[in-house]
């Protein structure tokens, strides 16, 4: 009996491909527009499909929430982990009573709208799924902390963060400033990175100051809900701005905005030149034999 099994081209392409599929591939996200009915401020104004973008508009007086999509990421296996960051730069603060919060979601098979002059349109984003970072937000009790909010549904709009079918992941107090410090105009770095883990997610994040003052803030917490095992796959990157946030002729320069995936065991560039040549002369050797 003849157990052996024909490797046919395609099949050698498609387990190539698998094998790729777990190298780090770090992308720009481009593409930036602000949500209609949340560009209170002003559209988003400049976007040099490089991860840079900015709003340019007068006082946010109420909410600005700019978001943008990129190609599906999925966290397939324990240990993969996607990876928002990038920098920001404003020129006023974020006091106690005002907002800024950024996160990765999945549209959920909702629209996603279309994007026009910076400004985005006929989405559906009420039940659209992910985690959203929000430093600095006043509790119920008084206390500024750093929320980690969950999307597990909804039916309001709040593409970051609150409003029906929201839960609070866990907060942690400042790290290196007192309770219910204002936020200074400067330039932060910010990050939030999804873990998939055998009992949910681990979210990493971080906020800090890099020229202009000392604020740091890092934190960890694993959401073990039911909601989380859904959460696997993320196609959109998003802000809020709420309240006043960084009034002044530029309030908002976001800079170097990427999605990272990083596999559990992602292998050596020089593992995959090696499995790239040798698939290369074994589909070379399939079709002289072919012939």
């Amino acid at each position: 009996m003849n157990n052996k099994i024909k490797l046919t081209g395609s099949m050698a392409v498609a387990l190539l491909a698998t094998i790729l599929q777990t190298a780090q591939a770090q992308t720009h996200i481009t593409g930036w527009g602000s949500e209609t009915g949340q560009q209170n401020g002003s559209p988003v104004s400049t976007d040099d499909g490089l991860g840079d973008f900015s709003l340019t508009g007068a006082n946010l007086t109420g909410n600005d929430a700019p978001r943008a999509l990129f190609s599906t990421l999925t966290l397939m296996n324990v240990g993969d982990s996607i990876a928002l960051s990038g920098s920001l730069t404003f020129t006023a603060g974020i006091d106690n009573n005002q907002q800024f919060r950024f996160g990765l979601f999945n549209n959920n098979g909702n629209a996603t709208g279309t994007l026009s002059g910076g400004l985005w349109s006929g989405a559906s984003t009420g039940s659209w799924l992910g985690y959203a970072i929000a430093p600095g937000e006043i509790t119920g009790g008084g206390s500024a902390t750093t929320r980690v909010i969950g999307r597990s549904s909804g039916s309001s709009f709040e593409l970051s963060g609150s409003g029906s079918g929201n839960y609070d992941v866990g907060g942690v107090q400042y790290a290196n400033d007192p309770v219910n410090a204002s936020i200074t105009a400067g330039t932060y770095a910010f990050g939030l990175t999804i873990t998939k883990e055998s009992t949910g997610v681990q979210l990493y994040y971080n906020f800090q100051q890099t020229a202009g003052g000392t604020f740091q803030d890092t934190g960890t917490v694993l959401d073990t809900s039911g909601a989380s095992s859904t959460e696997m796959s993320y196609d959109a990157a998003g802000f809020l701005l709420n309240g006043n946030v960084g009034s002044g002729t530029t309030p908002f320069t976001f800079n170097n905005v990427d999605v990272t995936l990083t596999p559990a065991a992602a292998p050596e560039p020089a593992t995959l030149s090696m499995i790239g040549l040798g698939f290369g002369g074994l589909l070379v050797m399939m079709r002289r034999r072919k012939n």
